[in-house]
């Protein structure tokens, strides 16, 4: 096999450059990656890293070339566009607009927009179960002191709960479905704090925090909170996930006292 260096790629064809850029501007990832965004509302979403395969391809032909300067430009442009792609993929679909500083640098974006990928896209299934634990922690007086009134004895999902459980948890499990659709949240970051309030000093969580914190790059659209929640409750199979969620925490007892990050 040919190595690298025994070739000179200083000088190349005009041919040659565009099969370079053809293969790196792969349609296929990019498709990939709008329609796994396009499509995160079904009940078992893609989580597929397709950004990691682009990263990978790029980072091999960047080094292959790395002394061709404008092959390299070329190279870096399709970076530019396909990050800058995905980005408006995710602001489209999750009703949030990004606006770095101008001082940040184009690597510094990207590496943004990769974990805003990973959060909103990759993670969006463990956010939505995050989201509803973290509000059910946070509002757990006022909730249990709604629902326990309401509570059938007769039902059978009372019936059949193990009463040695906690009699609080007892209530939230046995009216988890009404707890969930009368959800009302009223601003992002009321949304975002019950999401993150469990591990605030997660990565991804952090870099979040300081997307919205310290760069004020994250505006949120009027519907943002509206669509994420509309996500779970327009999902007829997310009850069982959260269910089961639940009754895994139940084993962890006290969790719905712990402090939690609130965002400033």
């Amino acid at each position: 096999m040919e190595m690298i260096n025994d070739k000179d790629y200083t000088s190349i064809t005009d041919k040659e450059v565009e099969e370079v850029i053809s293969s790196l501007s792969d349609d296929v990832i990019l498709s990939s990656i709008k329609d796994q965004i396009d499509n995160i509302d079904i009940n078992i979403c893609n989580t597929t890293y397709f950004l990691s395969y682009f990263a990978t391809k790029y980072q091999v032909l960047l080094d292959k070339y790395h002394e061709n300067d404008e092959l390299c430009k070329k190279i870096k442009l399709v970076k530019q566009n396909l990050y800058m792609n995905i980005k408006s993929y995710m602001e489209n679909k999750f009703a949030f607009t990004v606006e770095f500083p101008e001082y940040m640098t184009l690597e510094d974006q990207y590496n943004y927009i990769t974990i805003l990928y990973e959060f909103f896209v990759l993670r969006h299934q463990n956010n939505n179960i995050a989201l509803v634990s973290g509000y059910i922690q946070q509002e757990f007086k006022s909730i249990i002191r709604h629902y326990k009134a309401e509570l059938d004895k007769k039902d059978l999902t009372y019936t059949n709960m193990n009463k040695n459980m906690d009699k609080d948890m007892i209530v939230i499990l046995c009216k988890l479905p009404e707890i969930i659709d009368d959800m009302q949240i009223d601003v992002p970051e009321a949304l975002l704090n019950y999401i993150i309030s469990e591990d605030p000093h997660e990565y991804d969580n952090s870099v979040i925090l300081s997307l919205i914190e310290q760069y004020k790059a994250i505006i949120f659209g009027d519907n943002f909170v509206e669509n994420a929640l509309n996500r779970i409750k327009n999902n007829p199979s997310f009850y069982l996930y959260m269910r089961t969620e639940l009754l895994n925490k139940e084993l962890l007892k006290g969790w719905h006292t712990n402090v939690s990050y609130k965002i400033s």
